[in-house]
């Protein structure tokens, strides 16, 4: 797949590439696991481009994103859980990428938007915290090159 749009974090695909030990390398999705994705989360369309480009380069894992211990498909079938739990709704399909607190928020696109969806953020105990279900942050493109900066920045003070 040529990355047209994530060529930053295709030039960038460690946190720490000095360190032999531990250098938060990204790990890519096969492309057959990214058309499954589309199939179960998306009625068999393909996905947003950017989203397909983030999977192709780092599905699997992503220093700039928080990945727990949660496989690839709990990573996207429990927050749907919750959100049943909690008597919320999504409208629109929808794809996780990042868990922020445990059965408490995420972040997603929605699968119907432009090439560049909208990064969302979903607070399912938002009644306690005072907060809208979800808010609308950047697009996915700016979040993750966002996210890579702040990372080098990081690196940078070690």
């Amino acid at each position: 797949m040529k990355i047209e749009i994530l060529t930053y974090l295709r030039d960038n695909p460690a946190q720490y590439s000095e360190n032999t030990e531990y250098e938060g390398r990204i790990e890519p999705m096969s492309f057959s696991e990214i058309q499954n994705h589309e199939m179960i989360y998306n009625n068999g369309k393909p996905f947003p481009k950017v989203l397909k480009e983030l999977l192709f380069l780092a599905g699997k894992s992503c220093y700039v994103l928080k990945h727990n211990v949660l496989d690839i498909n709990e990573f996207q079938k429990d927050p749907r859980e919750w959100i049943e739990e909690s008597n919320k709704a999504i409208n629109h399909p929808f794809y996780v990428i990042e868990i922020c607190d445990f059965a408490e928020s995420f972040l997603f696109v929605h699968l119907d938007e432009d090439d560049d969806p909208i990064v969302r953020h979903a607070e399912l105990y938002c009644e306690e915290y005072n907060v809208p279900f979800i808010l609308c942050l950047c697009r996915l493109s700016s979040f993750i090159n966002h996210r890579i900066d702040i990372k080098k920045k990081d690196s940078d003070l070690f």
